[in-house]
């Protein structure tokens, strides 16, 4: 077993950003509620046996996604913890 650690860039592109709420006014009078474009850093930490790798990976943004209105001028910055099984050849 061999453990692999991991740390890279994430861009991410939205496609639809007017169906993400995270306030609590769904009907503000914008119709883009998050940013198109996202950096994040995304650590990682996997144990390889054989031809699988078996870890957690993290996505931290890095940058402010949230649209600015009438009703609140806050930041968001979008984060998450992903449990990850992958099988290379």
């Amino acid at each position: 077993m061999l453990g692999v650690l991991g740390l890279g860039p994430v861009f991410s592109f939205c496609v639809k950003n007017d169906q993400y709420y995270y306030d609590a006014m769904p009907n503000a009078d914008t119709s883009d509620k998050i940013k198109n474009l996202n950096l994040c850093l995304q650590p990682s930490i996997m144990y390889q046996t054989g031809k699988f790798r078996i870890g957690i990976e993290a996505n931290a943004g890095l940058l402010n996604v949230a649209k600015a209105n009438n009703y609140f001028s806050v930041s968001k910055h979008l984060h998450d913890i992903v449990a990850s099984v992958y099988f290379h050849f």
